[in-house]
């Protein structure tokens, strides 16, 4: 029998996001109105990296809530960095991206990342996010990413996670 080898570590550093998705696992656990909102300690991120890398993965993906909610996120994908083969992904659609925000998530290490829409309508995207203005929101960020990667010549993978409805 083939031995499986762990190839992905999940990392949500923190619970905090912008929008409100029924669907969202992690919102149906972390995102309730009478629970507050968690950041995972970076000792314990440092951990679990060194804990995954030695078992074999070869991406990191950073979820949540929004990782760029951690205020030490720059540190993990920098943290993260130093692990050789391994790929650092990250989700997210931070509310009003700011493109220096973008620059040092990039310049830290950040290899991939991925940017939610849930349908090119307004109406059936901001229902689906809970939130007003989250298509215009996504649209922006990639937007940002797109003129990091062709006017500065950043290397980064922009990915459009989308169920297109």
């Amino acid at each position: 029998m083939e031995e499986k080898q762990l190839k992905v570590l999940a990392l949500n550093p923190s619970t905090t996001c912008n929008h409100k998705c029924g669907y969202c696992s992690s919102r149906q656990i972390f995102f309730k109105d009478s629970v507050v909102a968690k950041m995972i300690d970076f000792q314990d991120a440092q951990k679990l990296i060194v804990e995954a890398y030695q078992l074999g993965i070869k991406e990191l993906l950073l979820s949540g809530g929004d990782p760029l909610s951690h205020p030490q996120i720059i540190e993990i994908i920098k943290y993260a960095k130093k692990f050789s083969g391994l790929t650092i992904i990250m989700n997210s659609d931070i509310y009003n991206l700011e493109k220096q925000c973008a620059r040092d998530v990039i310049d830290a290490g950040l290899m991939v990342w991925n940017v939610s829409i849930d349908s090119m309508s307004n109406i059936v995207n901001d229902k689906l996010r809970g939130r007003t203005g989250a298509l215009n929101n996504a649209k922006n960020t990639i937007d940002i990413l797109n003129d990091l990667k062709i006017k500065e010549s950043k290397n980064l993978i922009v990915n459009i996670l989308t169920v297109i409805n």
